[in-house]
């Protein structure tokens, strides 16, 4: 049985669940169960990949302005995958940035290489 700290965001609890493939996670506080969390009652915090995929295009387009051509993406349980090159290591640091802020991404995983050194 997988447990979590009462503390925990509602967002980690989903990933993990996710993950892990479980439908409930025991919620826990000095050692002692408090309540339990179920998939069902999380649904709404994942966001489909399709979704997620759709708003970090949006992002890397409209809101960092970044050339697409040499940087592509892809999404898979949340987890954002960033491989190409960017013009520069700041252009890249505010994509990640960018990225990590959109609903429904878990990590951001960067493969990213830049062009000139800033």
């Amino acid at each position: 049985m997988i447990t979590v700290r009462d503390d925990a965001a509602l967002s980690t609890i989903a990933e993990l669940m996710l993950r892990k493939q479980v439908n409930r996670v025991l919620v826990v506080h000095d050692g002692r169960l408090v309540g339990i969390s179920r998939a069902d009652a999380l649904r709404g915090l994942v966001r489909p990949d399709d979704a997620v995929a759709a708003a970090v295009r949006q992002v890397l387009c409209d809101g960092v302005r970044i050339d697409l051509s040499h940087l592509r993406f892809w999404v898979r349980n949340g987890v954002v995958c960033l491989e190409g090159t960017t013009a520069s290591r700041c252009e890249r640091v505010l994509a990640r940035r960018a990225i990590e802020a959109i609903d429904g991404v878990i990590q951001v995983d960067d493969r990213i290489t830049c062009g000139v050194a800033d």
